[in-house]
């Protein structure tokens, strides 16, 4: 699920995600995988053809009683032709 506003030339939005993975034959599960994460992003379009966008990504982790949290950054410039 997800929400976003945009400001003139500014665009901000944030993106939440949830899943639960049971142990199966398939993956090395002990019992259920409880992941969310959440995303946020700001873009700015300086022109029709050229944009910079920055996103970050917080993701938690539950197994078994061990929590393990990780925090990604990316910033992105796209010009195109």
């Amino acid at each position: 699920m997800g929400a976003g506003v945009t400001f003139g030339d500014i665009a901000a939005g944030i993106d939440y995600a949830r899943a639960t993975q049971k142990a199966n034959e398939y993956n090395d599960l002990d019992g259920k995988l409880k992941s969310s994460e959440i995303m946020p992003s700001v873009k700015y379009q300086m022109s029709d053809n050229f944009y910079v966008k920055a996103l970050y990504s917080r993701l938690t982790e539950k197994c078994e009683g061990d929590k393990e949290k990780t925090n990604l950054s990316r910033v992105e410039v796209r010009y195109s032709f």
